[in-house]
């Protein structure tokens, strides 16, 4: 897998903080805390799952994804999903280094009322609370408090909890991904004359797309957000030209016709990166006559 044009500059940010925090050498400043957690925000489409499987091979990393909105609290009775601390605990132990995601991390903080920095309708749950506790210890580089092992039963060969926690606070690199789509989907304007609008680009705001998150929350990772901007024409044509070269020669044609004819409603919708997915399945169809004459023989 190949970063896209639009992925290049992120991808590379986030490398180079992941390269530090692997290296090891901020540890001979033990005085004071480097914070490495960051958070990466685009709109819907753009890419941010595929960016951390393409940093995780750039750094020789193994990934974990935890998805936020499916968070199982520590010691919860639910016992039909994996519990999540635990999930993480058992990662870091087998994994020389992690890229641990924490997906959609704006679906569960995402508040109607910035300044209150709310859930709305669950703002003061109890398992909200628990959730909200356990994704901070764990930024602040710690398990929950009270948890003595990673297994249910007596394991000699279980690390202990400090080698756990010392493993979490060096080889482990959170990324926080969100798609803050209330604030992606404004509409960009300015104002012209006696009161007129008119679109004009989204500059996108850092310190606006954090504010979606309780100042608690984003506090916890790094004030420099790693942005993936929407896409325009230029993008979604290279993204096509780049897709079409890892086609089968047979299929090229079909496809970049497709992916043409897609191109302006794909900006329109802010399709991202499906939109190759739509435009291949056009291509598909317009060559299934053609796919028979080229399929494998068995041998």
């Amino acid at each position: 897998m190949k970063a896209f044009q639009h992925q290049v500059a992120p991808l590379q940010e986030l490398h180079t903080r992941a390269e530090i925090l692997f290296a090891g050498h901020w540890r001979q400043i033990p005085s004071v805390r480097v914070r490495f957690s960051t958070l990466v925000a685009g709109g819907t489409g753009t890419g941010k799952s595929a960016l951390t499987e393409l940093l995780a091979t750039s750094v020789g990393s193994s990934l974990l994804r935890i998805a936020v909105p499916g968070w199982i609290p520590n010691g919860s009775n639910n016992r039909s999903v994996s519990e999540t601390v635990p999930t993480i605990a058992r990662h870091i132990a087998a994994n020389e280094k992690t890229i641990l995601v924490l997906d959609e991390i704006d679906k569960v903080y995402l508040s109607s009322s910035r300044a209150g920095g709310g859930v709305p309708g669950s703002t003061d749950s109890t398992w909200l609370s628990h959730i909200r506790g356990e994704l901070y210890e764990i930024l602040d580089g710690r398990f929950p408090t009270g948890m003595q092992s990673i297994t249910d039963d007596d394991d000699d060969d279980a690390p202990s909890m400090e080698r756990l926690t010392e493993k979490l606070r060096t080889t482990v690199f959170v990324v926080g991904i969100g798609t803050f789509q209330d604030y992606f989907d404004q509409p960009p304007t300015v104002t012209i004359g006696f009161g007129g609008r008119s679109e004009s680009p989204l500059q996108i705001d850092a310190a606006e797309v954090a504010t979606q998150l309780p100042r608690e929350l984003s506090n916890r990772f790094h004030g420099s957000l790693v942005v993936l901007p929407e896409l325009e024409s230029e993008q979604y044509r290279h993204m096509m030209k780049q897709t079409a070269k890892s086609l089968p020669s047979w299929l090229q044609p079909a496809f970049l016709a497709a992916a043409g004819n897609r191109i302006d409603q794909a900006i329109e919708v802010k399709k991202g990166a499906r939109f190759v997915e739509e435009a291949l399945l056009d291509a598909l169809i317009a060559t299934r006559g053609i796919a028979i004459t080229h399929e494998p023989q068995c041998m």
